[in-house]
C-alpha cells in the first residue's frame, strides 16, 4: 500500500517503458501524472527531488530483491 508522497511507475519513467504493474485506489487522492519528454519544463530543484526519489525506490527494490534471494538460497 501506497503512502502520502510515493510513487509508481519510476522505472518504466526512466526506461520509456509502460508500467508493468497495476494499481488501483482504495480511497480518494491525488495523481500526478509526469511526462518523461516534458521533464525539462520543471525547475532543475524539481527535477532532483523527482530523481532522488526514484533512486530511493529502486534501491528499495534492490533491498527488497536481494533479502528474497538470500531468503531462497538459505531454504535450498
Amino acid at each position: 500500500r501506497l503512502k502520502r508522497g510515493e510513487c509508481f511507475g519510476d522505472m518504466a519513467f526512466l526506461l520509456s517503458r509502460k508500467r508493468s504493474a497495476t494499481i488501483k485506489a482504495v480511497d480518494d487522492c491525488k495523481l500526478l501524472r509526469l511526462n518523461p519528454e516534458k521533464i525539462d519544463i520543471l525547475s532543475c530543484e524539481t527535477q532532483i527531488k523527482l530523481y532522488r526519489l526514484f533512486a530511493k525506490n529502486l534501491a528499495s527494490y534492490l533491498l527488497r530483491a536481494d533479502e528474497k534471494l538470500k531468503t531462497h538460497q538459505r531454504v535450498q
